[in-house]
């Protein structure tokens, strides 16, 4: 009789090395222009006004910020003029 001896244990294969692509091998760092803030200038008439007056003013200055973000940074400059 013939006694066949297979071979049940196999070897692990060693993993192949990894080939990493230029793109991959190198970090990409974007850099962004500094944010320059948006220049908001209020002049005031007088230093008394009416209520009136007083809201006409701040909604212009509203819609001058209407398409602004919530986070952006604004500089504000004020001027009186009585």
């Amino acid at each position: 009789m013939l006694i066949v001896q297979s071979s049940f244990i196999s070897e692990a294969s060693e993993p192949e090395p990894e080939i990493k692509t230029e793109t991959e091998t190198e970090t990409e760092t974007t850099i962004l222009p500094p944010v320059v803030p948006r220049k908001i200038k209020l002049q005031v008439q007088n230093k008394f006004m009416t209520v009136q007056d007083y809201k006409t003013l701040l909604t212009s200055q509203l819609s001058a910020l209407a398409s602004a973000r919530p986070e952006e940074k604004i500089e504000l400059t004020v001027e009186w003029s009585e």
